[in-house]
């Protein structure tokens, strides 16, 4: 009988601590719409904006000054050496890959980390600007890509 209450007692501390842990990442990553990512990039002149998308979505068009990194190990050969009070903005095709993306950067201690929540989709539909020059690859993608 003691056991049992131990075991319920440990799971339920365990749920607690999880949760816990995932209000704070929730905390630091905002998913905001197109106008507030825009209001927030002007606001955080310091900031570094990162299209998570793949190669091939990336050189079709891209939100201005996006660096693309289309894996965790290309965005963390990126954020490795930032600070962690950067702030840091993510989009990709919808918001699926960029909260991922976020989840991953607010576990490295990243505390200002903004979502557009529409995604380059949206943002293209919307008629924001984009970017359609041929990027090149940076040396952090050719490194990291065949990782």
């Amino acid at each position: 009988m003691r056991t049992r209450y131990l075991v319920t007692f440990c799971t339920f501390f365990i749920l607690i601590q999880i949760t816990q842990a995932q209000n704070e990442n929730d905390s630091v990553i905002k998913v905001v719409d197109i106008e507030k990512f825009i209001i927030q990039m002007k606001m955080h002149e310091n900031h570094t904006l990162f299209d998570v998308r793949t190669w091939m979505e990336f050189k079709k068009g891209r939100i201005p000054h996006a660096i693309n990194a289309e894996n965790h190990n290309i965005l963390f050969a990126y954020t490795d050496t930032m600070d962690l009070e950067q702030s840091l903005f993510l989009y990709c095709a919808t918001n699926f890959r960029s909260k991922s993306a976020g989840r991953s950067l607010a576990e490295k201690g990243f505390k200002n980390i903004y979502i557009l929540e529409v995604g380059f989709n949206g943002w293209k539909a919307a008629g924001n600007e984009i970017d359609r020059g041929r990027p090149k690859r940076s040396a952090n993608h050719l490194k990291k890509s065949n990782i």
